[in-house]
């Protein structure tokens, strides 16, 4: 569907690094698509903060576990693979960077972590949009009276 990023789901266990690293090491030397490696390559990209880890593992991107384990763990295999100029998300690199760019899905979502998490905030911001509205109404019909 348009505008939404699907990621697979991923568990992360104790042996999730090591198993990892072995699935980069075989795709390396047995392998001419990279499918994995450009796949931590674009983990690595998402998950720079434990907070960024907290996200996924909040929406059911990632199995639960420890958000700062996560992150480190694809730190620590970013640097065993390597970008290749087949990168297989490179498309998706390139819409979401074209869908960064509009001032307007920055405000969309600063209005929606900032205004609407809750519901009390989406009322106070509605409320705050009446009043608005209403003073506007009241200070016209004075300038009209006049």
């Amino acid at each position: 569907m348009k505008g939404i990023l699907e990621i697979p789901l991923l568990d992360v266990y104790d042996q999730t690094q090591r198993f990892y690293r072995n699935i980069l090491a075989f795709e390396n030397m047995h392998s001419h698509t990279r499918y994995f490696n450009d796949y931590v390559k674009i983990m690595s990209y998402l998950l720079i903060t434990a907070k960024d880890a907290e996200l996924l593992i909040q929406n059911g991107i990632v199995g639960p576990g420890n958000s700062e384990r996560l992150s480190t763990v694809f730190h620590n295999l970013n640097k065993d693979s390597s970008l290749t100029p087949s990168f297989y998300y490179s498309a998706l690199v390139e819409a979401l960077q074209n869908y960064r760019r509009y001032p307007y899905h920055k405000w969309k979502a600063t209005l929606k972590q900032n205004y609407f998490n809750n519901p009390w905030a989406s009322i106070s911001a509605i409320a705050v949009v009446i009043l608005l509205v209403l003073t506007f109404i009241q200070a016209t019909c004075s300038i009209i009276a006049l």
